[in-house]
């Protein structure tokens, strides 16, 4: 009886530390060198529904920390800040994207700007090419 009592914390206790180890997440450390360039946007969402307004925007980051985009209607110039996963955008119209996911050359942005969530999903423009 001990002996099955003692398998079954055994496994139990294998079960615990597996889903333990699956679970941990190794944090994504994202450098001003992962989003520089010219990223178009490919699909974006304006409160969890696909929107069309959005087919052309663009979003640009350069070695000056100048954020380019057209999001806004007109392409203008921002100035940035890269703080762990999230764009700091300032200037007359400052907001903040928090970079969901980068892989190699995809880009998903979320962020709430005029009461709306918006969800950008966006490819680097030599990757298109």
């Amino acid at each position: 009886m001990k002996y099955i009592r003692l398998r079954a914390y055994i496994i139990l206790f294998t079960i615990y530390f597996v889903s333990l180890l699956l679970s941990c997440k190794e944090e994504q450390i994202i450098s001003d060198s992962d989003i520089h360039g010219h990223w178009e946007v490919i699909a974006a969402k304006r409160n969890g529904k696909l929107t069309a307004t959005l087919k052309d925007a663009y979003f640009t980051f350069n070695d000056e920390r100048i954020f380019s985009t057209n999001i806004y209607g007109e392409p203008k110039d921002f100035d940035f800040e890269l703080d762990s996963d999230k764009i700091m955008q300032s200037g007359d119209q400052s907001s903040e994207f928090k970079i969901m996911s980068l892989q190699n050359d995809t880009l998903h942005l979320s962020s709430r700007m005029l009461n709306y969530n918006f969800d950008f999903l966006a490819v680097k423009s030599d990757s298109i090419l």
